[in-house]
């Protein structure tokens, strides 16, 4: 990655033998003042659950998360809960599956892209290394441990 200034920059790649390059711009999706207490961004995963795990982005009192997981064939899936306002410790927000869009080596094709609402997802963070994710998928509750991932 290449930035220009503080929020463009340019993403270059590789991948199976096939190059590519991608403008990238920073998404602000919140405002405030002062930063949180405690920021959350992080990977949050259980190490005890290798495989999945959530990207936490924490600006000012949103957070947005991306939930990397495995539906019950063993394919890859994708949850985001795209506006999870702050309070106290956590956030609650509605949890949306997205699908389609086109690959990194192609043009982008927005109208591949598909998200769907399945639920709601809610953080409760214990400390600033551990917490909780709930959440209802298609009618169903869940619940994980989770820890911030250190690497």
């Amino acid at each position: 990655m290449t930035f220009i200034d503080i929020s463009n920059g340019t993403f270059n790649f590789t991948i199976d033998g096939v190059s590519g390059s991608k403008v990238i711009t920073q998404q602000i999706f919140a405002l405030g003042t002062s930063a949180p207490a405690i920021d959350f961004s992080d990977l949050w995963w259980n190490p005890n659950e290798s495989g999945w795990g959530v990207a936490v982005t924490q600006e000012y009192g949103m957070i947005f998360a991306a939930w990397f997981a495995y539906d019950a064939t063993g394919k890859s899936i994708w949850y985001v809960a795209s506006g999870c306002p702050v309070s106290g410790n956590g956030c609650s927000g509605d949890l949306y599956q997205v699908h389609g869009g086109s690959a990194l080596t192609a043009v982008w094709n927005g109208a591949n892209k598909v998200v769907t609402k399945v639920g709601s997802v809610n953080f409760a963070f214990t400390d600033s290394n551990n917490g909780a994710m709930t959440y209802t998928i298609d009618g169903l509750a869940g619940f994980r441990a989770i820890t911030r991932q250190v690497f």
